[in-house]
């Protein structure tokens, strides 16, 4: 993305400098989103049931900014380059597991269960 930021500094009324700000902006993301579940059935009255989940973003968004100061009689003043490198690695893991068991009369069942977010972070 190409942008021009255009800021006049004025003072009652009289323009006083100004201040230009050409940038260039460029994004690229990836994603990647995984999941697996598995069952296992012991009994007619007993299962275990496993969930895991993984989410990974990448975001890539350099930005390049020229900063041109003008005086208020046009006068260019030294010129600044501003350069950004914006990384945002984003990823999270969740498992669960989940134990289920019933008594013989089908009216009272167990279910018991843990699960774990994790946010893991790269280096």
């Amino acid at each position: 993305m190409e942008a021009e930021n255009d800021i006049r500094y004025s003072r009652n009324g009289v323009q006083e400098s100004r201040l230009r700000m050409p940038n260039s902006e460029t994004n690229h993301a990836r994603s990647f989103a995984g999941n697996i579940n598995l069952t296992q059935q012991f009994s007619n009255n007993q299962s275990l049931n496993v969930d895991a989940d993984l989410i990974q973003y990448d975001i890539n968004n350099p930005s390049n900014y020229n900063l041109q100061n003008v005086d208020a009689l046009g006068n260019i003043t030294p010129q600044y380059e501003l350069r950004i490198s914006k990384k945002t690695p984003i990823r999270v893991a969740v498992a669960k597991a989940d134990y289920t068991t019933s008594a013989r009369s089908t009216s009272f069942y167990l279910r018991t269960g843990l699960a774990i977010p994790i946010s893991l972070r790269s280096i």
